[in-house]
């Protein structure tokens, strides 16, 4: 039904209206559904499978984000909030299919999209959301989804039991991937601890006072002018582990260390997006491109540049789509474990980067054109429009007309 409504949230249905008529009518749209026994309680979605102290007010500031603009959105944050929670419920339990059904750019998952930014709810936990949800759904209906019109009580009750066996199995493997995860992370921070004491093992001992009594007493302690002091012999057992740490760690910074980021003017804004999300490189962050540009003048105008170019980018893409935020901060880059999701979002950027790069441009022409007061006709509105075609998008043509001030 989502899927063939196109919905985005942004409008009443009759759905709404037809939830809210009496039961029979209810009664006959679970036969409908494929319910066994439309006469026994069905139980909708819902968020008390997802919610805890930690993301509860996300959550519900995801609710409200999804609905506002719809035509009742006082009621639904009110008297309907309940409703609002069961169809937010719904919306997750299918997000997966409905994101693989019509993709990404779908009116209802932008619209979802757009609710996370909104609410600092991350984009990668709406799947997970949807399974817990799922699964809470199936052990409530246990009973109702087990059952056909010919089966007997005993019959429902034994396909009901191994129906809620199986979803309790399911949970079980999936807690030990989880366990695995999470031995692996604990595996990782006993190297970087082993790493620490041993560099600190390392280290020369803090030097004396320097008071004239202790330089007093280290010169009558020294020792004769023959005396060859022994070097210390630097420690050569590493803490276990340590390999497989540096090893992972050079690995990751071969990969950032094959990109010459010193030829970022270069580029377009496509290559600089992409690569800045790749290597987390957060625009608006102070630590932006921290050690990948030369010290001096020169890194700190490149580094300017391109900030200065992805921040007009991200006003135009979000003029565009208020969603298209998920497309420049690194938090929202899908895992690397997804390879079909981090496909599509990078895809995305390719495909659009450069009508957003191109709207900057246009934006600073047309400002242009207003500031020296260029006619619409005449030599130089052609003059105009040659410099506004013959633009180069390359991030130090670009970022150096956005430099530029119109008084």
């Amino acid at each position: 039904a989502i899927a063939r409504g196109g919905w985005d949230c942004k409008a009443d249905t009759l759905l709404f209206y037809y939830l809210t008529q009496k039961l029979h009518v209810a009664a006959a749209g679970k036969a409908l559904a494929g319910w066994a026994n439309p006469n026994v309680k069905v139980h909708a979605p819902t968020l008390e499978a997802i919610y805890n102290d930690k993301n509860r007010g996300a959550i519900d500031a995801f609710c409200h984000e999804l609905f506002q603009h719809s035509s009742i959105s006082q009621l639904l944050d009110t008297t309907l909030k309940g409703f609002r929670s069961r169809m937010v419920a719904s919306l997750l339990m299918y997000y997966a299919n409905v994101k693989k059904e019509l993709g990404r750019d779908s009116a209802i998952i932008r619209s979802m999209y757009a609710a996370c930014v909104e609410s600092d709810l991350e984009i990668r936990d709406l799947d997970f959301y949807g399974k817990q949800i799922k699964k809470r759904f199936q052990v409530d209906n246990a009973l109702n989804l087990a059952a056909s019109s010919s089966d007997n009580i005993e019959t429902i009750m034994e396909k009901a039991f191994h129906e809620v066996q199986k979803i309790g199995l399911d949970t079980l493997d999936e807690v030990k991937v989880m366990h695995g995860k999470v031995s692996h992370i604990k595996e990782e921070v006993d190297d970087m601890k082993g790493l620490l004491e041993d560099i600190h093992a390392r280290l020369p001992p803090r030097s004396p006072s320097s008071s004239p009594e202790r330089k007093r007493a280290k010169v009558a302690s020294a020792p004769p002018p023959n005396h060859q002091a022994v070097a210390r012999k630097p420690d050569s057992i590493q803490p276990a582990g340590w390999g497989g740490f540096l090893a992972r760690s050079q690995k990751q910074q071969t990969k950032a260390d094959a990109i010459d980021w010193k030829d970022l003017g270069n580029w377009d804004t496509k290559t600089l997006l992409i690569r800045c999300l790749k290597n987390n490189e957060n625009f608006e962050s102070e630590h932006f491109l921290r050690g990948k540009l030369e010290v001096g003048s020169s890194g700190t105008t490149r580094r300017g540049r391109a900030r200065n170019v992805l921040r007009h980018v991200k006003l135009a893409a979000e003029a565009m789509d208020a969603s298209n935020m998920i497309y420049f901060y690194p938090r929202f880059v899908p895992k690397k474990d997804d390879e079909e999701e981090r496909k599509a979002y990078f895809t995305a950027i390719e495909v659009n980067a450069a009508r957003w790069a191109i709207a900057v441009k246009d934006q600073y022409f047309n400002r242009l054109k207003v500031h020296d007061n260029i006619p619409d006709d005449g030599p130089d509105f052609l003059k105009h429009k040659k410099s506004q075609s013959n633009q180069k998008m390359s991030i130090t043509a670009l970022g150096a007309k956005l430099e530029k001030k119109m008084d």
